[in-house]
């Protein structure tokens, strides 16, 4: 990756015209037949479904004999399902190999994994999410930038908690702790100590962070961005995250235990008035991780938090790494409030618009600018 800006989008047009737009037309049509094929898949499931329900309306009014029918349909139903996930999975895995990793290729060498990049152990040994007893990845993407080894994963992290319910009886609810992404760096050099930086919640400091970022970058973040963000329904989920409250399939989730000091960390006040209002830094080298939270490092996160609509951030630095956590990453692309990373294309929507992959390459920037914040090519001293 070149150094200056339009150098990186002249890189940009060129790994487009010629890596990106010959294969958009194939794409799209590859696109259209796993769409016919989901919204056929759907038909089945709803009709297996409405049989079902059905069947048991009618067993319970008429007689048994009625259940006979769920033999039938609830097995059809399952394949459906099955089937459509299948698809879903196949499409996603192979628009990301064709459209996403060439723009990869603008900063080195990468390719999707089909193994585990970063793991629960590590995670919960490095000082954060230590509740977490669960993991589910999306994607893990792996490989070098000028030598040095970089992985990418979009991964849900979780626990189960025992709870009364409103009827005051005892039920198990799974209770989320992490949604997003996390990056993670092997440096140029140990660290003496560990340190973990962790954000506050505040959904008014992300929508401040946004339109700064929008001043210096107009082009990049336009008002269609600002008005999903100050939404009224938009601004209600990121409170509602930021307090530990989620909704989703599993019901509602709600996390009430307060997030420990790390282990053996103590906490760090920086000179910075503004970041110790919205950070709580820890670290069992005081000096260290002065040197380590430059103004520049964390106007270089404020810039990724802003890109990716992060809810929340976290770092670690330990040993030869260094780790970064994007919470609850919203896509604007979509207008939904929470979607994968790194996409480019939906099954719904034309893959034949530029914009996509623009949107893929400016996260894609604003991480590998943070990488060379580090100056990870030099084998010097930080």
């Amino acid at each position: 990756m070149t150094d200056t800006k339009k150098d990186i989008y002249a890189d940009f047009d060129a790994i487009y015209d010629t890596k990106i737009k010959p294969k958009l037309q194939n794409m799209e049509n590859f696109r259209l037949e796993c769409k016919r094929k989901h919204d056929i898949l759907g038909l089945i499931c709803l009709a297996a479904f409405a049989i079902s329900a059905l069947a048991l309306y009618l067993a319970y009014k008429l007689g048994s004999v009625y259940a006979y029918i769920l033999i039938i349909s609830a097995p059809v139903f399952i394949f459906g399902w099955v089937k459509q996930n299948q698809n879903n999975n196949y499409f996603r895995k192979t628009i990301k190999e064709n459209l996403l990793i060439p723009i990869f290729s603008l900063f080195g060498k990468f390719q999707l994994s089909q193994t585990e990049t970063i793991s629960l152990k590590e995670i919960k040994e490095n000082g954060l999410f230590r509740e977490a007893k669960n993991k589910k990845d999306d994607d893990n993407i792996a490989g070098k930038y000028k030598d040095i080894p970089i992985y990418l994963c979009e991964t849900k992290l979780w626990h189960s908690e025992s709870k009364e319910n409103l009827n005051g009886k005892k039920e198990i609810v799974r209770v989320e702790d992490f949604n997003g992404l996390i990056l993670k760096i092997k440096m140029n050099k140990n660290f003496e100590g560990a340190t973990v930086v962790r954000q506050r919640p505040s959904y008014d400091y992300l929508v401040n962070i946004v339109k700064e970022l929008q001043k210096k970058y107009p082009s990049l973040i336009n008002e269609k961005i600002i008005s999903f963000l100050t939404s009224p329904m938009v601004r209600t989920y990121g409170n509602m995250r930021m307090k530990g409250v989620s909704i989703g399939l599993n019901g509602i989730s709600i996390k009430t235990k307060i997030n420990p000091k790390p282990r053996k960390l103590e906490k760090v006040t920086l000179e910075d008035v503004e970041f110790n209002e919205f950070f709580d830094v820890f670290s069992d080298s005081q000096i260290e991780s002065r040197y380590l939270l430059t103004t520049s490092f964390m106007e270089r996160i404020k810039t990724i938090q802003a890109i990716f609509l992060a809810l929340g951030v976290s770092c670690i630095f330990k040993d030869n790494y260094f780790y970064l956590f994007l919470n609850h990453c919203m896509n604007i692309e979509s207008l939904s409030i929470e979607g994968s990373l790194f996409e480019v294309g939906s099954m719904k929507d034309t893959l034949l618009d530029k914009k996509i992959y623009q949107r893929a390459f400016y996260e894609l920037v604003s991480i590998f600018q943070l990488i060379q914040h580090f100056k990870l090519d030099q084998r010097i001293g930080m």
